[in-house]
């Protein structure tokens, strides 16, 4: 469960690249100098929030499509209907349950996967694909030996996109394993807690969101120079959020921590788990180099999503909005 910066691997290219833009002065550790532009805050901010407002509304706009579907298939309508409002629409059936996990069948086949498969609830489905595409870009990367810079995020360069693709690349299969890991283990009760009820599509847009805060915020850490080449990359902050929402939402639960013996009510380990990453992000950690302010921005994201109902305030809007979109555009 970590995001790691790989300043020493990134810092050849990204300062060739960034001195073709004169802006500032950096010198190497063999004494050349080159001309850097100044690390950017506008623009990603801005960027963050139009990429999390258009997660949030695609992602309501494809549940409450499927919604609609549903809800003209159980009346025996035609293929198109309108609907008259968004009240119309009916809870999924397959919310706020859970049903057998990939763990839980033996495999006879590859048939028998697949029809699993198919009968996965949209919120495990989301899980396990995320953990399947996370999976297959690093070993991607690893046959081809190709180096994929747009899983990298490196402030000084200037591309805010890869505040979004740096959330699905690993440095390393241990790296990968961390981070699948907690995501498997939290993901879970977190996909049927109270704030998402089962849906896949809340779960997306949360995970996919908070990834893009946790990388904005991990960007922001930047207004320190000697930071601004530090390629940021993994899923931990997004992780941490789901940490955060578990935590919140169940209080009482306990959680072990990595290398420590025993286990914690889950709100103590929020807060020891947040001193450590605080502390981290402030004075360093020597020989660990992570993205503590990812971490900590993440548990922030998770505990203020669950104490200021997300649920009613965030993604409820985003379905009503999506649902008079696709309305307007004669989709439902």
């Amino acid at each position: 469960m970590l995001r790691p910066q790989l300043g020493r691997r990134a810092l050849p290219r990204i300062a060739s690249r960034a001195a073709r833009n004169p802006r500032c002065r950096f010198s190497t550790q063999h004494g050349y100098e080159h001309e850097l532009p100044p690390v950017r805050i506008v623009r990603p901010v801005l960027w963050s929030l139009a990429a999390v407002s258009t997660i949030y509304i695609a992602c309501a706009a494809y549940e409450v499509k499927g919604d609609a579907k549903s809800f003209s298939t159980q009346h025996g309508w035609g293929t198109r209907r309108t609907l008259d409002s968004y009240d119309q629409l009916p809870k999924a059936d397959h919310r706020g349950h859970r049903g057998r996990t990939l763990s839980q069948v033996s495999y006879g086949s590859p048939a028998d996967v697949l029809s699993l498969w198919k009968g996965l609830p949209e919120a495990e489905k989301m899980i396990m694909g995320n953990i399947a595409l996370n999976s297959s870009i690093w070993l991607s990367q690893r046959l081809t030996s190709t180096h994929f810079s747009f899983f990298h995020h490196v402030p000084v360069v200037g591309r805010n996109y890869t505040m979004l693709t740096s959330v699905f690349g690993h440095a390393s299969g241990l790296h990968l394993f961390f981070n699948m890991a907690c995501l498997y283990n939290f993901g879970g009760d977190v996909a049927y807690s109270r704030t998402f009820e089962g849906s896949g599509s809340h779960l997306a847009a949360f995970y996919l969101s908070s990834g893009v805060v946790t990388s904005l915020a991990q960007h922001l850490e930047t207004v320190f120079p000697r930071r601004r080449f530090g390629a940021s990359l993994g899923a931990s902050g997004a992780i941490m959020a789901f940490i955060g929402v578990f935590g919140m939402s169940n209080p009482d639960s306990r959680i072990g921590i990595i290398l420590l013996p025993g286990s914690l009510p889950a709100q103590e380990a929020l807060g020891w788990i947040a001193a450590f990453e605080a502390y981290g992000m402030v004075f360093g950690i020597p020989f660990l180099r992570w993205a503590h302010t990812a971490h900590l921005a993440g548990l922030a994201v998770g505990a203020a999503y669950v104490h200021f109902d997300g649920k009613n305030h965030l993604w409820k809007p985003a379905r009503k909005f999506a649902f008079s979109l696709l309305q307007k555009l004669n989709l439902i």
